[in-house]
């Protein structure tokens, strides 16, 4: 198939056999770009795509946040530390503060002020450091309390 889609213009044509990167007598394999391409069904997925990279693959397929099928996919952020290209703090989705919010209170109809709404957004932002996302239920019992 590989030289049909290149007997039609095709010069760049990816051919995913599965598991034939991994048995030693592939004929051929000189002459082509070797990529890696790894769920995450057992928690090795980066591993193995750093190992795969190492060995020679010169391409490594992976996403963000381990997106896909199965148990996902190498996960591209979690290469930050081998690539030396830090992941930054504002990146959307993957980035520490993608999902912090600290522009103040938002009230809910209740009427706050002074000590009572100070002390009310500190025990806001105590929850909030220990809670990735913060429901109803916890505004409600931080008012009510």
């Amino acid at each position: 198939m590989v030289a049909y889609a290149r007997s039609l213009g095709c010069n760049d044509v990816q051919f995913s056999p599965e598991d034939a990167g991994s048995q030693a007598n592939t004929s051929g394999v000189e002459d082509v770009i070797i990529s890696t391409h790894y769920h995450n069904d057992i928690g090795m997925a980066t591993a193995n795509t750093l190992e795969g990279a190492y060995l020679g693959a010169r391409q490594v397929e992976v996403t963000i946040n381990e997106i896909g099928e199965r148990a996902g996919n190498a996960s591209l952020e979690e290469v930050e530390k081998y690539s030396g290209m830090l992941v930054q703090p504002h990146k959307a989705i993957v980035g520490a503060n993608a999902f912090v919010h600290e522009s103040g209170i938002h009230q809910l109809g209740y009427d706050f002020e002074g000590k009572e709404l100070n002390d009310l957004f500190w025990r806001f932002k105590s929850v909030a450091e220990m809670k990735k996302v913060i429901t109803d239920d916890d505004l409600m019992a931080l008012v009510l309390n």
